[in-house]
């Protein structure tokens, strides 16, 4: 396994900044509340990360600088930042920078990496790479870390547990909401996803073809149900059941749940709004989710369902498999950052 060398300075990092946590395996967690439902998300990456990443002392031999805190808007966050990529850039080498927010704003750096939740394909610039949100693995924490696919049954069985617009509007009262909402990308982006998610799932609750098992909060993090933990078993139980689970975005122009359904080794339906997924130049995406573009959501259903007519019994169970291995693989906290050397980090 190749070893990656980074370099990051105490000097970088805010007083009131914590560090991000491609540092942990050195500089230590950042605890979680104690009842947090994704306690020990990172487990396995502190225990095995300095396997494939070395923290040097000398800007000079490294491979990559590190920005060591999330990069934030805020002036004196911006002002630490420049002088991170300053030294950096001094010295002839890239700074990487994660941003783990649900807004798009630009990001000018010189000489930088960006490693981002949300932003576009469209206008994802050259420097920008796609960073996945994790919650704890779903396997190891609600099923004992023992994975187990599910058989083809005769309909598409889906799952979705979450919030969404509403359950009750009129297709008018929808089309209007649909037409203010996505004037512009940024405008009022909590209520995109909500609006995806709810035009979604009605129309697959009202398939007969399709089999769904749905879970509908009152709002985000499940909004009125004090106990999270509880919450969270509910949503990992939901998506274990089905062998298919819906995925659409949140406020930002990307899904954690995403990756946790590839916890779960299930197939994403995947709504996908111009967004950039992690790797995306070395994974073939198109060979693990039903990939549904925005503009045809009005025909959901029928690609699920030609999805499921189409494949064998046989491919159907690998793609199972094959949904665990990518999520163990690259897209789990210890995978991310295994691949992180693939990127084009050195100058």
């Amino acid at each position: 396994m190749r070893t990656l060398k980074l370099y990051t300075s105490q000097k970088w990092l805010p007083p009131d900044k914590k560090w991000v946590i491609l540092l942990y395996p050195f500089w230590g967690e950042v605890p979680l509340a104690p009842n947090d439902p994704d306690t020990g998300r990172f487990e396995e990456y502190l225990a095995k990360g300095k396997q494939s990443i070395e923290l040097i002392n000398q800007l000079e031999n490294c491979d990559v600088a590190v920005l060591p805190f999330e990069y934030a808007t805020d002036q004196e966050s911006i002002n630490y930042a420049n002088k991170a990529a300053t030294e950096a850039l001094a010295a002839n080498k890239k700074l990487l920078v994660f941003y783990n927010s649900d807004f798009t704003s630009a990001i000018n750096l010189p000489s930088s990496i960006i490693l981002r939740t949300s932003f576009f394909k469209s206008s994802k610039k050259n420097n920008e790479y796609a960073f996945p949100g994790w919650s704890v693995d779903f396997i190891k924490k609600y099923a004992k870390g023992a994975f187990s696919h599910l058989p083809k049954a005769p309909r598409p069985e889906i799952s979705y547990c979450g919030y969404i617009d509403s359950l009750t509007q009129t297709r008018l009262s929808i089309f209007s909401k649909i037409k203010n909402t996505f004037k512009g990308k940024e405008k009022d982006i909590y209520k995109i996803g909500q609006v995806l998610r709810g035009k979604s799932v009605r129309a697959l609750a009202a398939d007969e073809r399709i089999k769904t098992d749905f879970i509908i909060r009152n709002g985000f993090w499940a909004e009125g149900m004090e106990d999270k933990n509880k919450a969270k078993k509910e949503y990992a139980e939901n998506m274990l059941r089905c062998p298919y689970a819906l995925v659409v975005r949140g406020a930002g122009n990307f899904s954690y749940r995403l990756y946790e359904v590839l916890s779960c080794g299930r197939i994403p339906v995947f709504i996908n709004t111009d967004c950039v997924l992690p790797y995306e130049e070395l994974i073939d995406w198109k060979k693990h989710v039903v990939l549904v573009e925005e503009k045809e959501v009005g025909k959901l259903n029928d690609k699920i369902v030609a999805f499921h007519q189409r494949i064998s019994e046989k491919d159907f169970i690998n793609l199972q498999f094959q949904n665990r291995k990518l999520y163990e693989e690259w897209i789990s906290p210890l995978g991310f950052f295994n691949h992180l050397y693939q990127l084009p980090i050195k100058n």
